[in-house]
């Protein structure tokens, strides 16, 4: 008798390549698998821009990434920046990107799109997680879709929900770019498991619909493109309020593990396993703190570990500490 429907995702239709880093984009899924995939020592670069959550919101960002030049890449952001509440802002940008100056505001802009940059054209594969199809559109001229609101007055913005259709050619093309850029990069797109409650349970299951249909539609259009089923994994395998936080949308510790599991079991190659398990050995191995750390058995131990650090970062040239 089964009690629940666990799902078993299919193998990726391509191999990841792990000589090269992946770059993880988007939503809480993002965070929560780099966070975890970079205990294995290989190369991750996980929300260089922030945690982001509509589809639209990522493209702006990966698109000002691939301009041609710091130059232009610097013009355009300066037309996003704006002075709140004592604090310099982009409505590009999260609020950990805030700054006392405009200078320093930009600068952290710029800084986190050249690392943006540097893995779409480097990244063997991006992990690309899309949290909500809801979005926040400044209501005068330029009319931008926002990536945060800056707690702003209301009526600053219009809210609306994007189409599958919408994102689907906005994300085409987008991907292309990134082609032209990295002909080799894979993508994995997600949709994000954690509900936007506050959007009301109707509202959050459009979004999440929107989100499906659009993924679907581009993984049938693009090469090199497939669906990871994060949502399904928490929202009809687990099932069940124990798999969350205390807030009961936020997936537990035990969870995001069970993820973790169901990631590398479809998306890498057994031998791959092995060499992210050795990692993650390693990883801990590092992060060992001995008791008395001045003894010669603890001494013993950090020597052995640089060594065994140093032959597996020489045989393994994506990864890194």
């Amino acid at each position: 008798m089964n009690f629940r429907t666990e799902i078993t995702p299919a193998p990726l239709p391509f191999e990841i390549d792990l000589n090269k880093g992946a770059l993880f984009l988007g939503s809480c899924f993002s965070d929560y698998m780099s966070e975890k995939l970079h205990q294995t020592l290989w190369n991750i670069n996980g929300n260089p821009a922030g945690t982001l959550f509509n589809p639209a919101s990522i493209a702006n960002l990966v698109r000002l990434s691939l301009s041609p030049s710091d130059e232009a890449r610097r013009n355009t952001l300066e037309q996003t920046l704006f002075f709140h509440d004592n604090l310099w802002r982009s409505y590009f940008f999260p609020t950990e990107f805030t700054a006392l100056s405009e200078n320093d505001c930009l600068d952290k802009c710029l800084t986190a799109l050249s690392s943006l940059r540097h893995s779409l054209e480097n990244a063997g594969i991006l992990f690309l997680t899309f949290g909500t199809a809801s979005v926040f559109e400044l209501s005068n001229p330029p009319k931008l879709i926002v990536t945060n609101c800056h707690k702003l007055p209301a009526d600053r913005f219009s809210r609306r929900l994007m189409s599958p259709e919408e994102i689907f050619s906005l994300w085409k093309e987008i991907a292309e770019e990134i082609y032209a850029l990295n002909p080799s990069l894979k993508i994995v797109f997600t949709v994000s498991p954690v509900r936007h409650v506050r959007d009301g349970y109707h509202l959050n299951t459009l979004s999440k619909s929107t989100l499906h249909l659009a993924v679907g539609m581009l993984c049938d259009a693009l090469e090199h493109a497939a669906y990871f089923p994060a949502y399904e994994l928490i929202i009809d395998d687990l099932r069940d309020y124990r798999f969350f936080g205390s807030d009961l949308v936020h997936p537990t510790e035990m969870a995001v593990e069970y993820l973790r599991e169901k990631l590398l079991s479809a998306c890498f190659t057994s031998d791959q396993r092995k060499i992210l398990e050795q990692g993650e050995k390693l990883w801990h191995r590092l992060n060992h703190r001995p008791l008395h750390p001045d003894s010669p058995q603890a001494l013993q131990f950090k020597q052995q570990t640089s060594t065994l650090v140093a032959t597996f970062l020489s045989s393994n040239p994506g990864f890194r500490l």
